[in-house]
């Protein structure tokens, strides 16, 4: 008898093209259906196990859900047999996550060049110099001697050359047609002869001759240990090229002979250890991994007179990852990179997509042997290079290339648009070819002819630039690099945003930003080609009206509507001769393999469902008899349906088929073995459709109405207390696998709040032609101003003739087992996705619109289909050919779209979250709502509208956390990482990304998208929505570690010091479902247990332990205090948070009496000697409340990169929680709403950090160890790698289940990883670096007992956290409304009445933690381990618990349990070593002069002159530190006057103090008065100078960040960032870069020149003064909070004049002295900008004398 799944109907291959909304379409749908369909075609696919575990344990089923889950599976054991066709190997294979992490850095790169294009060895020794005073911006490795990379690219030196080819008795070098090579080859002797053989047969091949090979003379004594074991042979080889004359078709042989020797050498045991430097006729690279003084050292070329260039670039690399690896030391071949690309991911996908389309003539059809274009194992900058060189080589300028690869922001820019229209064409053209390579990045190039810099678009690498009068221009990093004479520089710059600037070597010409790009966007009529070719899609209407009725729209939001649909399929190999036995009245046995058909029908009448069944026994004659026995529902019923199951079985038991649950029954029996059903044939009669998308309560009224009704996202608190999807016993949508990955340390997030201006949602549909060939053809889009369309937008899309679009359904059918359906499905799409656009199609529409659901056809999840779509097409080299976009039910969060865009979408029509939307607003609570006011009135257009805003606003969040501009660089860029997804699942849909711990597979993947499916064939769900629970508590609901019993069972414990209340609250945590990873694992013992007495105390074990980061505003005072009080009294650690601190906490009370002190009135259970200083002080983005004296009032300072709920983003504190009290604590204004930018104002890198780390450690604070607080993500190990050898003392590891006062939910809910991992990487990566000695580990994250704590232990930590849980222990209710300032128990709210109410004592906190430290001690004793020293990093003692999880037993701890070694210290000698030093500092020179102590001791005046170079950074901030400890803030009555001259380094002139007067002739570099309280600060250039002042660059990025205090004259022009969250200093500064006023809270700043753009982003407080003398400035200005007005207020006046005034006679400024003196000419040329708070001042209210005199009476009068 034939097997039915032999049977499966053939899926005919017809394609419409026609819109959603097209009954055509919906009637088509079935035939168009391609989704019951398997693995992806050619796929090397793991086998799969025959039997999967069945789902009757799950509990999510009701037997009627197990009829749809449990559907045959007896191919399973065929396909498992089946072995899968292996992809050839040079099948195109995606980047790999892991990969592109392992290998990050930062850098200070520069150049020198001689306009005059003379070479001489004077520039080669000036850059090796520069170099040198550059040491400070790269790192080195554990043995801080092999450094992590250094290098110089020159001309080639033919002098040189030239005498040793002589010498070698060769003939001289033609040097127009010799390519010389610097190789690094294997050291092994045998290897490196293979390896040269390999090369000089290449060379040969390509008709090239070989000249000679030449050893590289090198010093190998001066190389650090771990440098020089990793050292590679380095030679030079010399070949010439005579077939070729023009000198780039020689570059261009060279080029290819390069990437032919790459693919030769592919198979080579050796291949990681041959390398090309360079090979070029123009260009040589002389580079490792070396510390910038000794380059110079080690290659003996270097240091010859006869090696001379007119140009140099150099370059100094801080890797994160200390592994050496020579090759990636830079400069690459042509460039040398700064910064770090956060789209690599997707750009090497996309390069490696378009590699089957790129064409040119230049190559001679030799394209295929140039490929590929990218590497993953190399590091962006290398992968970037790559891209460069390949364009530059098909006849591209290095100008033109990088303005295609690294585009500005040009997008809204005055100066652009207005005088440059060109340029913007010629970027329009480009975005639709080439995704940016996105992030920070300052770039220098050469390809031998021209040399150039570039920034990227939003300025996150700082560039300096100046020429003299010899005609010898200089980039860099920094000022101050080289010795010069200022009065020989003729000009002084910086590049800005998007600026670029080039040398041309053989005109002598400099070209500056826009100079260049004209050129270059002169070349091609672009403006004409998009006006031809380009299609702008404008702006669809949203609909006005539901699609659906009320009641059906309930049910919607797990289901759609539909119009009739029948059909009428009879299987008639079904019926075959069977033979029955009677068991009884009704009950029949089948035997051998009889077949029975029966029917199963039920209907709705009324809302009431009639269920009934009936059984026949012979053949197809009984289908109308069947049929013919069903009741008749009376004809008046207003809502009727009936659906009919014929279906056939096979039974080998008896199975009791009376009764109504007969079905149940059958199926159990089919769970049991003993009934197989064979198939299942559907009959709707009547009107309905339910399809199930996995929505709950919780997202329809917490998400979609919230952004529906508020056009922005659902803010909430707390953290994510619910396991990961993959351990949760409830079903998620696939989505919830993902978390969204983050900047820390290594590159910056972006501000898409206050900086916005650089970021863009557009997005380009249709075919990506080839880039290597400029024509009209590739404007051929369609573009888009978002990725978020509505149905009207869609329907244009699918209109447009040229795109061809093309709907793909996307659903599995299970109708013959479940097992394998869903690869079958997938295969089957990605087969029509293939076949369609080979065929034109240049739009795939995948679309779950479904006319006729059914239980045995479940929608395939979205996010999967788009992804196996996508990853078919890169790999079959089809992906430039068609954009895709989803068209689903399934994306209504922020998050679903960006996973749907990472993963390849172009864009989203989210269909039935707009019909939520429709519905909400006509729902009787929505219109009750709005009639009383109690919420805006929004029409229907404008709640769908608000819904898009708020996904709009959302994805520019989510892109920005990882530092990330472009909408169009992220898509495909999969900036994600997966838990709980295994390997096979990853494989298909989302190849290259991270899952470190396995999960799911396809089959138990499909198992939970049916589970949701099931629901909308259930009476439940007509009625209402299931909640979930997961992001609020609610019994029955998901379950959440901070629960109410929980805090109930610790409340007890704690008040009532009960153990055996404890001994309760552990069990409690013993018996919970799994809920965090580490639930999985438990201890293991390896000895025999000891007496309790053995072990080490708990007072020793409490010392570890440490409270998080709660800012004080966020939690009320008392909480703050009561906690802080508590950890001292234990000698553990609380830690400040942002909001800075009451400098009355400092010191011991003493006035205690019955528990309570005036001190502190509204707190009790105090004693005398408690201290409530916070032992951690946190300085994060905000820098609210960092004032010199909370500075060195800390035994720790904790740098703030990211925050376990929400990293990647600044904190937000609501104006109702900011009272008098907590604004004058953070230098703000009351009642206006705090918003913290993301972490990078200056922590841009891993060398910005380091230098942050210098300002506080041996700086302002040498005795405070310094923490950087980072959060587990893939890849946190090679962070932390940097941080160590940034000379952190503590790395802190904070999970993704971290807490916040106020987050976005998606936030909270989708971004970091579990702290094991993430404790686990860092460890280990950190023992493999040799770094580990160097740093405390510290975790935190769901910390709740003595367990945690030793898990944390085993895993390598040494002190721990915990922050919730510290909160709970003090009263906490888990009210989960700590955003709305009305916690019930006054924990974390600042209302008076509400605090008053705080139950808290220090002693609770004291109890609690005394009782954790008691259950560390039992454990260790039972485990036979005398103290936690002996347990840390021992990962041997961890073990799997063997729990069965709900959906897979595929999890893989391996990673948790693996272990690299110990430290080679305990614990405790970790912990207890020194503070860090910074070594030898300007500042201790100055303190000990005996005149300046003197001057300080006795506050006396005192006048020194000193000598500053740019290595000196921090410079004054260890001075201001030893005033601030004694004095306070403003205590000081002497005065330091202080006159530097010379270039100072980075921070100079940090945290001034009052009484400090600094004076800085010459120039500075970046941070130059940060954090400054006081005192006055004076930037001016020498005397005598070439240039004019007011318009040179003389100071920095980022100055006056987070000033409070103080005064600063600039005489000359500041870069980006000038007074970023300025509190209360005044400035005068003669012209800045973009950004100025940042986040402002207070003070003043006047500009007397030009300034970028986005003025007073964020501005809250203060006043600013911009002279505006061609009438530029208000495009310039952000008006989101400010105003712009004229200075009329006599006041105002009176202030700015006085200002100039002092800036002119403390600098001489002759721009000051200009404007005194025409004043009446001048000040209508000023514009005040005035943030509301602002607006009633005398300053800025002209009448403000009139309403104060008013006001006054109206006093008087009361």
């Amino acid at each position: 008898m034939a097997s039915p799944s032999n049977h499966l109907p053939a899926t005919p291959k017809i394609l419409l093209r026609f819109s959603p909304s097209n009954p055509i379409f919906l009637a088509s749908n079935r035939s168009l259906f391609f989704g019951d369909s398997s693995c992806l075609s050619r796929r090397q696919r793991r086998h799969r196990a025959a039997a999967v575990r069945g789902v009757g344990a799950r509990g999510w089923s009701s037997a009627s859900v197990k009829a749809v889950l449990d559907v045959d599976r007896q191919g399973a054991a065929l396909r498992a047999s089946v072995v899968k066709q292996r992809r050839p190997d040079d099948r195109p294979k995606v980047a790999s996550l892991s990969d592109i992490i392992s290998e990050r850095g930062a850098c200070g790169v520069g150049f020198i060049a001689n306009l005059k294009n003379e070479p001489s060895h004077k520039i080669v020794k000036d850059a090796l110099t520069a170099l040198g005073c550059m040491e400070h911006r790269g790192g080195c490795g554990a043995d801080n001697d092999s450094g992590d990379g250094a290098g110089v690219m020159t001309s080639v030196p033919w002098q040189l050359y030239d005498n040793w080819a002589v010498k070698q008795g060769l003939a001289s070098l033609d040097s127009s047609k010799t390519g010389v090579g610097m190789v690094f080859l294997p050291k092994d002797e045998k290897f490196m002869k293979e390896a040269k053989s390999v090369i000089t047969k290449i060379f040969l091949e390509e008709g090239l001759e070989v000249i000679g090979w030449r050893p590289v003379p090198v010093n190998t004594s001066i190389v650090g240990y771990y440098a020089k074991e990793a050292m590679p042979s380095i030679q030079q080889v010399f070949v010439k090229v005579s077939k070729e004359e023009n000198a780039d078709d020689i570059e261009r042989e060279l080029y290819i002979c390069r990437k032919l020797i790459e693919r030769a050498t592919k198979s080579e045991e050796w291949k990681d250890d041959v390398y090309f430097c360079s090979l070029s006729n123009k260009t040589i690279v002389y580079k490792g991994m070396l510390r910038s003084e000794v380059l110079g050292q080690f290659y003996l070329d270097l240091q010859n007179e006869l090696y001379e260039s007119p140009f140099a670039i150099y370059h100094r690399r801080y890797s994160t990852n200390t592994s050496p690896r020579w090759p990636l030391a830079q400069p690459m071949r042509l460039l040398g990179h700064n910064g770090e690309i956060n789209t690599i991911q997707g750009n090497l996908n996309w390069m490696q997509s378009r590699e089957a389309t790129l064409k040119s003539p230049v190559w001679r059809g030799r394209e295929n042997e140039i490929r590929p274009f990218g590497n993953p194992k190399a590091s962006d900058s290398a992968n970037l290079d790559s891209a460069a060189e390949l364009l530059l080589r098909s006849g591209r300028s290095p100008a033109e290339a990088l303005m295609v690869l690294v585009p500005e922001a040009y997008k809204n820019h005055p100066t652009l648009m207005i005088k440059y229209p060109e340029v913007v064409d010629f970027y329009d053209y480009y975005k639709g070819q080439m995704e940016a390579w996105d992030g920070p990045a300052l770039l220098l190039f050469s390809d031998g002819r021209t040399v150039g810099a570039c920034l990227d678009r939003n300025g996150l690498r700082p560039a300096r630039y100046w020429r003299t009068v010899d005609d010898i221009v200089y980039v860099a990093s920094e000022v101050g690099v080289l010795p010069m004479d200022e009065s020989k520089i003729i000009m002084k710059g910086r590049l800005g945003p998007g600026m670029m600037i080039t040398v041309d070597l053989q005109s002598g010409q400099v070209y500056e930003n826009t100079d260049v790009k004209k050129s270059v966007a002169s070349a091609y009529p672009y403006g004409n080609w998009l006006r031809e070719n380009m299609r702008n899609m404008k702006p669809g209407n949203f609909l006005s009206s539901v699609v659906m009725d009320n009641e059906t729209t309930l049910r919607h939001q797990h289901i759609l509507p539909s119009k009739i649909y029948q059909t009428t399929v009879c299987n008639t190999d079904l019926y075959r001769p069977y033979r029955a036995v009677r068991t009884g009245p009704t009950g029949y046995r089948y035997v051998d393999h009889l077949v029975s058909i029966g029917i199963i029908f039920y209907f709705f009448i009324n809302k009431k469902i009639f269920f009934n069944a009936r059984r026949r026994h012979r053949g197809s004659g009984d289908v109308p008899e069947a049929l013919a026995t069903l009741p008749k529902p009376r004809a008046t019923s207003p809502r009727l349906q009936i659906k009919i199951f014929f279906f056939t079985f096979r039974a080998t038991s008896p199975v009791d088929t009376s009764g109504d649950n007969w079905f149940s029954m059958l199926i159990d029996a089919k769970a049991r073995r003993s009934v197989a059903i064979l198939s299942a044939i559907q009959f709707n009669l009547g009107v309905g459709q339910l399809v199930a998308f996995g929505y709950s309560s919780e997202d329809v009224q917490m998400v979609i109405e919230t952004m529906a009704s508020q056009g922005k996202e659902p803010t909430f608190c707390m953290g994510d207390d619910i396991p990961l999807a993959v351990i949760s016993r409830k079903p998620h949508m696939l989505y919830d696998y993902f978390k969204q990955r983050f900047a820390q340390v290594t590159n910056p997030a972006i501000d898409p709040l206050r900086e916005g201006l650089v970021m863009s949602l557009e997005v380009n549909i249709g075919k990506r032609r080839n880039i290597l060939e400029v024509g009209p053809e590739n404007a051929s889009q369609v573009i888009l101003s978002s990725p978020v369309l509505n149905e009207g937008e869609l329907d244009s899309l699918m209109k447009d003739p040229i795109l061809q679009a093309q709907i793909l359904s996307t659903y599995f059918d299970i109708r013959k087992g479940l097992d394998g359906s869903l690869e079958k499905a997938l295969q089957r799409l990605c087969e029509a996705a293939d076949e369609v656009v080979r065929d034109g199609c240049q739009l795939l529409v995948l679309s779950d619109r479904s006319e006729e659901p059914e239980p045995t056809r479940p929608a395939i999840p979205v996010l999967l289909a788009v992804g196996a779509v996508h990853q078919h097409l890169i790999q079959n080299g089809l992906r430039m050919s068609a954009s895709i976009v989803a068209d689903t039910a399934q994306c209504f969060s922020t998050h679903h779209f960006a996973c749907l865009i990472g993963y390849g979408a172009s864009a989203v029509c989210p269909y039935l979250a707009l019909e939520t939307c429709r519905q909400w607003r006509l729902s009787t609570k929505a219109v009750s709502l709005m009639r009383t006011g109690k919420m805006p009135t929004v029409t229907i257009e404008q709640a769908q509208r608000n819904f898009c805003k708020a996904v709009k606003s959302g994805l520019l969040k989510i892109l920005s956390k990882m530092g990330i501009s472009l909408l169009s660089s992220y898509c495909g860029a999969q900036i994600f990482e997966i838990y709980g997804l295994g390997q096979e699942i990853v494989d298909i849909a989302f190849c290259g990304s991270v899952s470190k711990i396995g999960g799911l597979t396809l089959d138990e993947l499909a198992r939970e998208t049916l589970s949701f499916w099931v629901k909308a064939f259930s009476e439940d769900t007509a009625k209402r929505l299931e909640n979930f629970g997961f992001i609020q508590f609610r019994p029955g609901g998901e379950y959440h570690g901070n629960n109410p019993e929980m805090s109930k069972l610790l409340h007890k414990a704690v008040r009532q010091k009960s153990e055996n209340a404890y001994s309760i609250y552990q069990q409690h945590l013993a018996n919970r479902p799994v809920n965090v990873l580490r639930d999985l694992l438990e201890l293991k013992g390896d000895r025999a247990p000891i007496p309790i007495g053995k072990v080490e105390s708990a007072a020793s074990i409490v010392q570890r332990f440490c409270t998080g980061g709660m800012s004080l505003g966020a939690i009320s005072r008392e909480t703050h205090e009561a906690i802080a009080i508590a950890m001292n009294r234990l000698g553990g650690k609380s830690n400040s948070g942002e909001g800075g601190e009451d400098p009355v906490r400092w010191s011991p009370l003493t006035d205690v009496v019955d528990g309570y002190s005036p001190t502190l009135p509204h707190l009790k259970g105090l004693q005398n000697g408690d201290t409530a200083t916070s032992a951690i002080k946190q300085v994060a983005s905000g820098r609210f409340g960092v004032t010199p004296t909370f500075l060195v009032n800390a035994d720790q300072l904790e740098i703030k990169i990211a925050q376990g709920a929400k990293p990647g983003e600044g904190g937000q504190l609501p104006g109702k929680k900011v009272s008098a009290y907590i604004a004058r604590l953070r230098n703000s204004k009351p009642g206006v709403p705090l918003i913290s930018p993301p972490p990078h104002h200056d922590i841009y890198s891993i060398e910005d950090l380091a230098q942050l780390i210098y300002d506080l450690h041996q700086q302002v604070n040498p005795k405070a160890k310094v923490s950087v607080k980072l959060v587990a993500e893939a890849g946190i190990g090679t962070v932390a790698s940097g941080v160590a050898k940034g000379n952190a003392d503590i790395i802190q590891i904070s999970g993704h289940d971290g807490g916040t006062g106020a987050s976005p939910i998606s936030s909270i809910k989708h971004a970091g990883g579990p702290w094991e991992l993430g404790l686990t990487e860092t460890h280990q990566t950190l023992i493999q670096n040799g770094l580990r000695e160097r740093v405390i580990l510290r975790v935190d994250g769901g910390f709740k007992s003595g367990i945690d704590v030793l898990m944390a232990a085993a895993m390598g930590a040494d002190e721990y956290g915990f922050g919730s849980v510290a909160m709970i222990a003090t009263g906490c209710v888990m009210a989960r409304i700590c955003h709305t300032n009305n916690c019930p128990v006054g924990v974390a709210s600042q209302r008076e009445e509400l605090r008053a109410r705080f139950p808290g004592v220090p002693g609770d906190l004291v109890n609690y933690f005394l009782y954790v430290a008691e259950e560390v001690r039992g454990v260790l004793a039972q485990l036979g381990y005398e103290k936690l020293d002996d347990i840390i990093g021992r990962a041997d003692l961890l073990k799997p618990r063997h729990i069965s999880l709900t959906k897979t037993q595929h999890l893989d701890l391996s990673y948790l349990l693996s272990s690299v070694g110990l430290p080679k210290w305990s614990s405790t000698e970790i912990r207890n070593q020194d503070v860090h030093t910074n070594g030898p500092i300007l500042d201790e020179i100055v303190l000990s002069d005996p005149e300046i102590s003197n001057a300080i001791e006795n506050e006396k005046e005192v006048n020194k002159t000193v000598k500053i170079y740019n290595v000196d950074r921090a410079v004054c901030g260890r001075i201001a530190g030893v005033i601030a400890k004694k004095y306070g803030d403003v205590g000081f009555a002497g005065q330091l006057n202080l006159t530097f001259t010379g270039s100072a380094g980075q921070s100079f002139a940090c945290f001034l103090t009052p009484g400090m007067n600094v004076r800085l002739v010459g120039e500075a570099n970046d941070y130059v008065g940060k954090g400054m309280a006081g005192g006055e600060l004076i930037v001016t250039p020498v005397d005598d100078t070439g240039f004019c002042p007011e318009d040179a660059t003389i100071v920095g990025n980022t100055c006056l960040y987070g000033a409070t205090g103080g005064q600063i004259f600039v005489r000359g022009k500041a870069g980006e960032r000038f007074a970023v969250r300025n509190s209360l200093a005044e400035a005068v500064v003669e012209g800045t870069g973009d950004h100025c006023c940042e986040y402002m809270t207070g003070g003043c700043v006047v500009v007397l020149g030009k300034v970028g753009r986005n003025v007073a982003a964020g501005m809250t407080g203060g006043l600013a003064y911009i002279l505006d003398e061609d009438d530029t400035l208000i495009p310039k200005v952000n008006k989101e909070i400010v105003k712009i007005q004229r200075v009329n207020a006599p006041a105002g006046q009176m202030q700015l004049k006085s200002l100039i005034e002092a800036h002119v006679e403390k600098t001489g400024s002759s721009k000051g002295a200009a404007i005194l003196t025409e004043w009446e000419v001048y000040l209508p040329l000023f514009w005040q900008i005035v943030p509301p708070s602002e607006e009633d001042t005398p300053e800025a209210c002209t009448e403000f004398e009139r309403i104060a005199a008013k006001r006054g009476m109206t006093l008087q009068s009361a």
